[in-house]
């Protein structure tokens, strides 16, 4: 509830809704107006998805030209899990809304959150009607657009030209109305590669887990699969806790006779199960769920909660380097690593992980990989209690087979996937450091100047600009008091010099 007058300047013909004249969207228009702006419409060539009777859901394919849906577009990423495809020559018949690498999208009822450009690697593709695209003509650093669009300035104006009460829905002609904030070229190219170099980490993170995968030995693929509809098992086989035909499946105990064949051991003997409660005297804490798991590479978001208002699932105190296996829908590979330290605040894990704890950093990420792989998914699989909804206990981790992988193999490979989980989280703060830049200079905390100089510097290989600008960057806001974004810059540089080699 909010009552604000709008002076007649202010007013927009177009909009006489109240919300449009929010007191805070005011403040950002005030805001822009003491610098330079475009409307975001000169950037590029606006366009969006056809209509949902143009392209019903039986033209959906497993395989052909990519669509982005709605879920394939992340926060400044491509999500690849889940993409439909369509058949060449519906794609044709839908030219009009093809996008090409280099393309930006923009998710209609997403305002701010759900921004990305198509990569490099996917020639082409198409988009649903819920989507935005926007061909970049070169009038402006397409991936400074993006961090623009990220910040409060953006996002604000974002929300404002949005229709709709319940759920905000961005049309392709309000998109180009918004002003973007127009630095120079100096300085969108300094921004960008934030954005850019952030892009980078990921691919580089996905491309050594891809890697592991195929170093990892498994067995699964060893075994002939069973395909008659009936089976028997030898009474040396039953297991007094399980009489239910499905976990004599011929295939499970091919699996475990070859594991165990070959000396394999439970993976109790590597970890530990972690059941300890938190400490409830801080008032916020970091809580883990299964829904802020990322399933492509294993990485998980907390949310920040106040102690009073803890729901009853946040139960277990955890850890950096913790491996948080869900015991729901295990075939999904429900598989996390906590790969930051959030302390001060507690950090807490749902009663639906089975929380298990390595000796060390390296360790927990070469077994988290493994945990990942088909014969971990199998095995946990094979103990599943439901049906419709597959669940396992919290003890069934620590009771399925490992292999006995060399001290040498599991320390080299540890490094590389620590590495990859430190890209990723590197590549957040990096999105995050962008859209506080954007803030920073609009608000007259750093100057454009300053960034000028740092880009000119790293131009002559020299960082030590870019490490005073990134310095002062603490998560929130520049020249805060709260943690900084960057805790390590050094472990940032090496990160980036190691990513260098996806493009040598």
């Amino acid at each position: 509830m909010f009552i604000s007058r709008a002076e007649p300047e202010q007013i927009n013909t177009n909009r006489l809704d109240a919300d449009f004249y929010r007191p805070e969207y005011l403040n950002v228009e005030q805001k822009l107006s003491t610098v330079a702006t475009a409307l975001l419409g000169s950037c590029g060539k606006f366009f969006a998805g056809p209509f949902g009777s143009k392209l019903p859901s039986n033209l959906y394919l497993k395989k052909g030209v990519p669509l982005f849906r709605v879920g394939n577009v992340g926060q400044f990423e491509v999500i690849t899990d889940n993409f439909a495809h369509l058949a060449t020559d519906v794609h044709q018949e839908l030219s009009s809304s093809e996008v090409l690498p280099g393309d930006l999208l923009i998710v209609k009822a997403s305002v701010g959150e759900k921004i990305a450009k198509v990569p490099e690697w996917m020639p082409r593709a198409n988009i649903t009607q819920h989507i935005i695209g926007v061909r970049p003509n070169g009038t402006f650093d397409s991936d400074y657009i993006c961090a623009f669009l990220y910040s409060k300035f953006g996002r604000s104006q974002l929300e404002r030209f949005s229709l709709g009460s319940i759920i905000q829905y961005l049309g392709v002609n309000d998109a180009r109305s918004v002003l973007a904030y127009k630095p120079s070229s100096e300085v969108q190219k300094y921004i960008g590669d934030k954005v850019r170099q952030a892009e980078r980490l990921r691919a580089w993170a996905k491309e050594v887990q891809a890697q592991a995968q195929t170093e990892i030995p498994l067995y699964l693929s060893q075994v002939p699969r069973y395909e008659n509809k009936f089976f028997t098992a030898e009474r040396s086989e039953l297991n007094p806790l399980r009489l239910d035909a499905s976990f004599y499946h011929p295939d499970h105990i091919e699996l475990d006779q070859k594991m165990r064949a070959v000396g394999c051991n439970r993976l109790g003997a590597k970890c530990t199960l972690v059941k300890s409660a938190w400490d409830k005297k801080s008032k916020h804490f970091a809580y883990f769920e299964i829904g802020g798991l990322n399933i492509s590479n294993g990485t998980i978001d907390p949310s920040i909660v106040k102690t009073e208002e803890a729901p009853s699932r946040a139960k277990t105190g955890i850890k950096m380097g913790d491996v948080l296996v869900s015991t729901v829908r295990p075939n999904r590979k429900n598989v996390a690593f906590v790969s930051e330290d959030y302390s001060p605040l507690p950090i807490v894990a749902t009663s639906g992980f089975s929380v298990l704890r390595f000796s060390s950093l390296e360790k927990a990420a070469f077994f988290h990989a493994w945990l990942r792989g088909d014969d971990a998914t199998h095995q946990l699989m094979r103990w599943n209690s439901g049906s419709a909804y597959p669940a396992i206990d919290d003890d069934v981790p620590l009771n399925i087979l490992i292999p006995e992988f060399g001290e040498a193999f599991v320390s080299e490979w540890g490094e590389k996937l620590l590495s990859s989980h430190l890209a990723s989280t590197a590549s957040k703060q990096l999105v995050i450091s962008a859209k506080l830049l954007v803030e920073a200079l609009i608000e007259g905390a750093v100057t454009e100047q300053q960034l000028i100089d740092a880009q000119v510097a790293l131009d002559a290989d020299d960082s030590s600009l870019d490490r005073e600008v990134l310095a002062r960057l603490a998560i929130n806001v520049l020249d805060g008091d709260g943690d900084k974004l960057f805790p390590d810059l050094d472990q940032l540089y090496d990160l980036l010099t190691q990513s260098q080699q996806l493009d040598e």
